[in-house]
């Protein structure tokens, strides 16, 4: 995890999901001891004539700075989408915080297409606030799903220190799935024998366990007083990786997102996570 002093970042737009993602921004703001932007994106110069985007600007300022106390809290407006302005501010960020159900387009829509291009795009971990924002604790666990790449070892790092932060336990997920095309992270294969599906089947359950309990040993060497556990459930990754995070106070998974011409890539379970879990989600980029 990137331990350097910086600032939160969160879009907002006014909305109720906006509000909650101010709201857990403020409260990771305050705990980190480190500064509270409130980003505010206008479409078009002539939406700036007008007072809106100045109250919506107010509105979120003052809601941060009444929540984020002791921390300093600032507030911007920038004329233009807002993807591309909060993956700009996201260069200097520790976290960008996103709600989910903003009020779309005209008022500079903080889920849906641009959550993807952010969460793809970003400098920093991007924070999806959805479901219970009790945070996490010891019986709220930190969950990440680990699927052996290098992705999976940069979202495992940073969930480890984010559970060892909150003095919760951490649960490493690793989902398996006979089938040769994987998903998101379940636990990667070789080229499947042409086994009876029971034998086929008791395999790939065996390199799903040896990848969670592989990346749980790095997490306990990183963190020894942390309690870490593995699950590994049988199924499509981005099906049973949101079922496996109930309870959870925190999800972390890793993208493939990459930039420039190649366009952007979010793998399925980060999506799937991003609109289904019972948790407020992280995604970590890998560089």
């Amino acid at each position: 995890m990137d331990t350097r002093p910086s600032r939160i970042v969160v879009g907002y737009d006014g909305s109720c999901g906006a509000d909650t993602a101010l709201d857990w921004a403020a409260v990771e703001a305050t705990r980190r001891d480190v500064p509270l932007l409130v980003l505010h994106a206008a479409h078009s110069p002539a939406m700036t004539a007008d007072d809106v985007p100045t109250l919506v600007a107010a509105q979120g300022f003052q809601r941060g700075r009444r929540l984020a106390a002791p921390a300093v809290v600032m507030s911007r407006t920038i004329t233009g989408a807002a993807a591309p302005a909060l993956v700009a501010a996201s260069q200097d960020a520790a976290l960008v915080v996103l709600g989910t159900h903003g009020r779309g387009a005209a008022a500079g829509e903080l889920f849906g297409s641009v959550g993807v291009a952010v969460a793809a795009e970003a400098g920093c971990p991007v924070v999806v606030v959805r479901g219970s924002t009790e945070p996490p604790g010891p019986d709220r666990p930190v969950v990440v799903g680990i699927d052996g790449s290098a992705e999976s070892e940069v979202a495992l790092r940073y969930a480890a220190d984010v559970a060892a932060g909150y003095g919760s336990p951490l649960t490493v997920v690793t989902a398996w799935d006979s089938h040769p095309a994987g998903h998101g992270v379940t636990a990667r294969l070789p080229s499947l024998p042409r086994w009876p599906k029971e034998s086929r089947d008791r395999w790939t359950r065996d390199v799903a366990h040896e990848t969670a309990s592989a990346a749980a040993a790095l997490a306990s060497a990183l963190y020894p007083r942390l309690a870490v556990s593995c699950a590994v459930p049988e199924g499509r990754a981005d099906r049973v990786l949101p079922e496996a995070c109930a309870g959870a106070g925190l999800a972390v998974v890793g993208s493939r997102g990459r930039h420039g011409l190649a366009g952007l890539v979010l793998g399925s379970t980060s999506h799937a996570l991003m609109h289904t879990a019972p948790c407020p989600v992280t995604v970590v980029r890998d560089g």
